[in-house]
């Protein structure tokens, strides 16, 4: 079975994959802000009030982040592939 698409369907699949590549990037980027900040925390700035409060939110929606940059890599994925 052919895949026939026009050229205005082919773009609108890149934009939207983009936009799921960003998103997939932009989750990773929190998740690891989460793995910086203690380290600055635990190496460099001992009691720093500012990245406790940091770490301490970003602890909270990490699991959430993890699940939903699965689930957006996935679709990501799915896309690029099809």
């Amino acid at each position: 079975m052919k895949d026939i698409r026009t050229g205005q369907e082919e773009e609108e699949m890149e934009n939207i994959t983009g936009v799921f590549g960003i998103l997939g990037a932009f989750l990773f980027c929190l998740a690891a802000l989460l793995f910086i900040s203690r380290r600055l925390l635990r190496y460099v700035f001992k009691e720093n009030r500012f990245l406790k409060k940091v770490s301490v939110k970003l602890s909270r929606i990490h699991p959430y982040l993890g699940y939903a940059m699965v689930a957006v890599v996935s679709i990501h994925a799915a896309l690029v592939l099809r």
